[in-house]
């Protein structure tokens, strides 16, 4: 009689599996996800600003809305994906978010950029990613978006990693299913958490207004949010260098002077 192979029964099996395993193990970054997700979608009730229609701030609305409008829908996907041990699918989503800050980062100070780029016919018009890294998040293009993130997107070493276990060079397994991996899964809840930090931190730059709109209880939650996450993101890391890059490459990208 075959083997049994590898099929969608066996797969749904070990995501139950892996999502009992992360709750236990990061039940805490979860939580703190769902709340966050929970913020995002109340805020979306209070995004609009009032601009000149023919206006590059106007320009700058449209792009700063849609992206706040996506985004608790993106960080449940991502947060559903990462429960069940979806890890290099979950990398390319993170990846998405990070690309649509570092967009708001940058066309928020060059607003008459943005125009050109969406109208651009040909790629060499637009701005570039690197451009917008190397000018809002200098050291981030190498360190984590193309290095890390880019890596999984496009199919590198890194993402054939998430399917392989490998113990040398010879020696290895292919990965059937879902199988919890925590440094996976702490290195995806911990950046999908400091970008929404970022998002919080960034809220009333990208929509001026908000914070006047908002409810009392609800301005009160956000400003808790994100004084939550603030102290949880700066606590000291084990690690000197994870400190050093948070200080010197993360931090500068994601929180305000």
């Amino acid at each position: 009689m075959t083997e049994r192979l590898m099929d969608l029964e066996y797969l749904l099996n070990t995501e139950k599996q892996v999502k009992e395993v992360t709750l236990t193990e990061w039940g805490v970054g979860s939580g703190s996800l769902t709340k966050v997700i929970n913020l995002f979608f109340s805020l979306s009730h209070f995004l609009n600003e009032d601009c000149e229609i023919e206006s590059d701030d106007n320009a700058f609305q449209i792009i700063a809305y849609s992206s706040y409008l996506r985004l608790p829908y993106t960080l449940k996907t991502i947060q559903d994906l990462w429960l069940l041990g979806y890890y290099l699918e979950s990398f390319i989503i993170v990846r998405h978010i990070v690309e649509g800050f570092a967009k708001l980062r940058y066309f928020t100070e060059n607003r008459n950029e943005i125009t050109p780029h969406f109208t651009a016919r040909k790629h060499r018009d637009r701005v570039s990613f690197k451009t917008m890294f190397d000018s809002v998040a200098p050291g981030y293009y190498h360190f984590h978006y193309g290095k890390l993130l880019s890596g999984y997107a496009h199919g590198d070493l890194n993402a054939y990693f998430t399917r392989t276990d490998y113990t040398s060079q010879t020696e290895g397994r292919v990965i059937a299913g879902c199988e919890f991996n925590d440094i996976y899964c702490g290195l995806i809840i911990n950046l999908t958490l400091t970008f929404c930090y970022g998002h919080l931190n960034y809220l009333q730059e990208f929509f001026p207004s908000i914070l006047d709109k908002l409810p009392k209880d609800l301005l009160d939650h956000f400003l808790n949010m994100r004084n939550e996450m603030k102290l949880t993101l700066n606590s000291k890391r084990k690690k000197p260098e994870q400190q050093q890059e948070w200080e010197n490459v993360i931090r500068p990208f994601v929180e305000q002077e």
